[in-house]
């Protein structure tokens, strides 16, 4: 899921929307089918807010923030699961 974080990082800097949603939209599948379902709320946010081209770079911004974080204890929940299996 880091990838596609970045890859999001990378479109708020161009404004590139599109990829900011198709990177998003893949996050919230991801983390779906892993049950992390905070990170599917944060995803499914942002992905619903960059849609919309002419939106509020600065909720872009607060939710981008979210994402990383939830994402990084979702990846945190999974290494733990994987070491103690």
């Amino acid at each position: 899921m880091r990838e596609y974080c970045n890859k999001i990082l990378n479109s708020v800097e161009s404004g590139d929307f599109k990829t900011m949603a198709m990177a998003a939209h893949t996050i919230k599948s991801s983390s779906a089918t892993l049950g992390a379902i905070s990170t599917v709320y944060a995803a499914k946010a942002l992905e619903a807010l960059v849609k919309n081209d002419r939106c509020d770079i600065e909720q872009v911004h607060i939710l981008v923030q979210k994402l990383e974080e939830e994402t990084e204890k979702a990846d945190a929940a999974i290494t733990r699961k994987m070491a103690s299996s």
